[in-house]
This record gives C-alpha cells, structure tokens and sequence, in this order.
C-alpha cells in the first residue's frame, strides 16, 4: 500500500513538471502570435501608404518580426526536447511550412514597402494577410496539441465533450447556412449584403469551430475511428462541397442564375453539411481518446 502510494505521488509530481513545461511552450507560441499579429497590422497599413514605409515603420516591422519568429523557434526546441508533448509531427511540419511561406512573402513585401503605392502589387495586400493569418492559427493548432494531458479518464472524458462541443456547433451553423441558401436558391433570388453578412457570419462559426477540433485530431493517441469520420468531413465539407458552395454564392452575389436547379439544390446542401453531423457519435467508447 505504501509503495503504491509513492509511486502515485511521484506520478501526480511527475504531470505537474510536463503541465509546468507544457504552459511554458504555450505562452511562448501565444508570444510569437501576438506579435504576429502586430506584424500583419502594421505592414498591411504601409503597403495601403501612398509612399514608400518610412524608417520607424520598417523599424517597427523588424522588431515584431525578430521577436516572434525567435519565440516559434524557442517552442520548437522545446518541443523536441519533450517527449511529453503530444505534438504530432504534422503540426510541426505544418507550422514550419507556414513560415518558410511567409517569409517568402515577406522577401515581397519588404521590396514593396520601398516603393509608392501605385508601383505595388495590387494584389500582395491579401496575399499577406491571408498567409500570416496561416501561420498564426498554424502556431495555435501547434500550442494546443502540444498541451500536456495528464492521461487519466477525466482528461479523456472532457477531451471528448469538447470535441462533441465543437461539432455540434459546426452541424448547427451549417445547418444555417443551409436554410438561408435553400430560401434563396428556391425563390431565385440573390444574395444581399444582410444575407451575405450572415452567411459570413455562420461559415466562421463552423470554421471556428473545425479549428477547436483540429488540435484533437493531431494528437497521437487519437481515435482511430474518429480521424477516419473527421478525414471525411474535410474531404467532403471543406472539399468536394467546397466548389458547389462557391458556384452558389457567386450566383446569389451576381444575381445569376444559380448553378443547380432549386429542387436538387435544396437536396444536395442539406446532404453536404449534415456530413458533420455522424462523427459526433463515434467517441463514446470507454477509452477512446
């Protein structure tokens, strides 16, 4: 009995030094995207300037830079330096990914912001807001799956509801997004800005919520049977359905006519966003993670 105290002690001690190092590794990623986001704010104002980025904006710029690519290299030792970690190789792969993207885009801007506004390029503005923003939400798949999880039932247990949390949000808002695009496609008629604006609002909610799923999915003891549902669901939400849902949009926008007619319209968007709806059911087995 004694012995079998010790060794729960010196476990309970144990998780607490991998919990102590694993919220060192993600205050340091949540460093690296604060002044990320610093870094994409700034830049996007210079490269809308008439004239060339003055010193203290370059300046400015750099720093933010420096500082946060050293924090993401800092997080990438200490990841491999710990075992603990449940980073997968793909969030890792992933992020360095998106750095070596950005820092291609930034060789561009950096050329850019040497010159006036009319001899940019017109389109690099949302090239550089929508890589940085790659990266930055790359970092944050890479902080949370990197979190240390104690492995008891209770952590599985809430892992889990979270999960189901999240898809349920997901299955809900696109459920809406289905209805409003059903009464459009039904009664022929286009998008307005209201509409627009809702639909914006409904595709980040499942967006949102796809992310807080994510970090689950890149964990090494995941579910087997949860990443071959969840593989489908991107495959066929965030894919396949992915064009359909574009050509429909641009015809609500455009005031065209929409690209199915309204009867198999209305039969296909409700059987491409329900897809979310059967993983929500898969981890309920005692010890699935």
């Amino acid at each position: 009995m004694a012995g079998r105290e010790v060794f729960v002690a010196w476990a309970k001690l144990a998780d607490a030094d991998q919990v102590e190092s694993s919220n060192k590794t993600s205050d340091v990623l949540l460093s690296a995207a604060g002044d990320w986001a610093v870094e994409r704010g700034i830049t996007n104002a210079a490269l809308a300037g008439k004239n060339p980025a003055p010193p203290e904006t370059r300046k400015a710029i750099k720093q933010r830079r420096s500082q946060a690519d050293a924090a993401l290299a800092q997080a990438f030792q200490r990841i491999e330096e710990a075992d603990a970690f449940e980073a997968s190789d793909g969030d890792v792969a992933n992020t360095k990914a998106m750095l070596e993207q950005i820092i291609g885009v930034r060789r561009r801007v950096d050329t850019d912001l040497d010159k006036p506004l009319a001899s940019r390029d017109s389109t690099l503005p949302e090239q550089w807001v929508s890589t940085m923003t790659s990266l930055i939400m790359a970092s944050q798949n890479l902080r949370v799956a990197a979190q240390f999880q104690p492995d008891t039932i209770e952590t599985n247990i809430s892992q889990i509801q979270d999960a189901k949390g999240a898809i349920w949000t997901m299955s809900e808002y696109a459920g809406r997004e289905r209805a409003l695009l059903g009464r459009a496609i039904s009664g022929g008629r286009p998008l307005d800005t209201e509409a627009l604006q809702t639909l914006a609002a409904y595709r980040g909610r499942v967006e949102q919520s796809w992310l807080a799923v994510a970090p689950y999915l890149s964990r090494k003891d995941a579910d087997s049977d949860v990443l071959a549902a969840a593989a489908a669901v991107n495959e066929t939400f965030f894919g396949s359905f992915e064009a359909t849902r574009e050509a429909v949009y641009q015809a609500g926008i455009s005031g065209s006519p929409f690209p199915s007619t309204p009867r198999s319209g209305l039969r296909r968007l409700p059987a491409q966003s329900t897809c979310c709806l059967p993983w929500r059911k898969r981890p309920e087995r005692p010890g699935a993670n």
